[in-house]
């Protein structure tokens, strides 16, 4: 169920929420089997960095014994960030029916991630895991601009500005009043950003490891 779901929130992108389940379904059948070998391929290939950079350290202490530390400490990091955000989409696959009709899918989740004009509980848990990943990342990625000016991009919560120029909170701008399975895909591209923010980061790593 939990996988379905998260493969019919990346469709909305790719085929702009078509409303009719049936075709959503269908489409999400063509999409599936290539969206879970990407799922698969972008792990492995984290994995195979974590590892790359292990062997380094092993063959050559003196040059990558800090590497290998930094690219466990931001693993765990990005790890610890992502649960954050899978926690609070199980609450949303919840909301959006767990029988699989989807029934909820197109329902605003305000009652999810809003307490009235303020966040809920979930909602703030999103904010601290951006905050925390944010803060805890920057002096690792001071050194290295290409990781650090992806970071700052995707971790940017500042206000927004909406068609009529007004300033907007960035969680009301992204997800007050939006159809579940919206911010679903909100959450889902927050953790793709993660991965490749730290795929990134580790290349940066076994390129110029600091020594």
């Amino acid at each position: 169920m939990r996988n379905t779901l998260t493969l019919i929130s990346i469709l909305c992108l790719l085929i702009s929420c078509k409303t009719d389940k049936e075709s959503i379904l269908e489409t999400l059948e063509s999409f599936n089997s290539s969206e879970e070998n990407y799922q698969i391929e972008n792990a492995s290939h984290i994995q195979g960095l974590l590892i790359q950079i292990q062997d380094s350290a092993m063959n050559n202490p003196d040059k990558y014994a800090n590497a290998y530390i930094q690219s466990v400490e931001f693993h765990e990091k990005t790890q610890a960030f992502t649960t954050k955000i899978n926690e609070v989409k199980d609450v949303l696959y919840e909301f959006i029916g767990g029988n699989e009709d989807f029934s909820n899918r197109e329902k605003p989740a305000d009652v999810v991630l809003f307490n009235g004009e303020k966040l809920s509980e979930n909602g703030i848990k999103i904010k601290q895991a951006i905050n925390t990943y944010q803060s805890s990342t920057a002096d690792q990625l001071y050194f290295y601009p290409k990781a650090e000016k992806i970071a700052k991009e995707f971790l940017d919560i500042s206000d927004a500005i909406n068609k009529d120029g007004r300033t907007i909170n960035y969680f009301t701008y992204h997800y007050k009043g939006m159809p579940a399975i919206t911010s679903l895909t909100q959450l889902n591209k927050l953790q793709q950003q993660a991965l490749t923010l730290e795929g990134v980061f580790l290349n940066a790593l076994l390129d110029n490891p600091l020594e």
